[in-house]
C-alpha cells in the first residue's frame, strides 16, 4: 500500500482521563489507524481542581475538567484528522458540543452510542458503522487500556524524576 492510500484511510481518536489521588486527573488522546496502528498520542499534566472550583462547579466539575479542560486541551493540541472521537466516559460526552466530529461513546461492555443525540434518527451513520474500519481489528475497549498504561508510565517517571530532583537537592544542601 502506498503513502497516500494509507493517509487516505479514516483515523480515529481515543480519549480518557485517569484520576491519581493525591496528583489530579491526567488525560490521554490516542489517535489509530484502523489496523490499530498509534499514529498521534498526546497527554496532558495534572489538573488538580481548586476548593473554590469545588464549590463553584458543585457536581458539574468533573464533566467541565474531564470534557472541557481536559478533553478540550487535547483535542486542540491534535494534528491528526480523525472520523470520529471515542470516549470511554459519559462524563465526557460535553465535548460532542464543542466538535465537529461525532463523538462516541463506549461502555464498558464495549458497546458503541454516538454522545451526540442530534446525529441519532437522521442520515448520519451510527457509532458502529462510523467505527467498522476500525472494530474490524481492534478491540474498542483495548485503546483505552495502552492510553491509561501509557498514562501511568507518564506519572511514575515524572514522580521518579521529582524524587531524583529532590535527593539531588538534598545531596546539595
Amino acid at each position: 500500500m502506498d503513502a497516500d492510500a494509507t493517509n487516505s484511510l479514516p483515523a480515529f481518536g481515543f480519549l480518557t482521563t485517569v484520576h491519581q489521588p493525591g496528583s489530579g486527573y491526567y488525560g490521554g488522546y490516542l489517535v489509530l489507524a484502523p489496523g490499530g496502528r498509534p499514529l498521534e498520542f498526546r497527554c496532558t499534566t495534572p489538573v488538580q481542581p481548586s476548593r473554590a472550583q469545588e464549590i463553584l462547579y458543585g457536581a458539574s466539575l468533573r464533566s467541565y475538567l474531564l470534557g472541557e479542560i481536559i478533553g478540550g486541551a487535547l483535542l486542540t493540541e491534535a494534528t491528526t484528522p480523525v472520523a470520529a472521537i471515542v470516549i470511554d466516559s459519559e462524563e465526557m460526552a460535553e465535548i460532542a458540543a464543542l466538535r465537529r466530529e461525532p463523538v462516541i461513546i463506549v461502555d464498558a461492555g464495549g458497546q458503541a452510542t454516538l454522545a451526540t443525540p442530534e446525529f441519532a434518527g437522521t442520515n448520519q451513520p451510527t457509532a458502529d458503522e462510523l467505527l467498522a474500519p476500525l472494530t474490524a481489528r481492534v478491540d474498542l475497549l483495548e485503546p483505552f487500556d495502552r492510553i491509561r498504561a501509557a498514562l501511568r508510565e507518564a506519572h511514575d517517571m515524572a514522580a521518579h524524576h521529582a524524587e531524583q530532583h529532590d535527593d539531588d537537592a538534598r545531596h546539595a544542601a
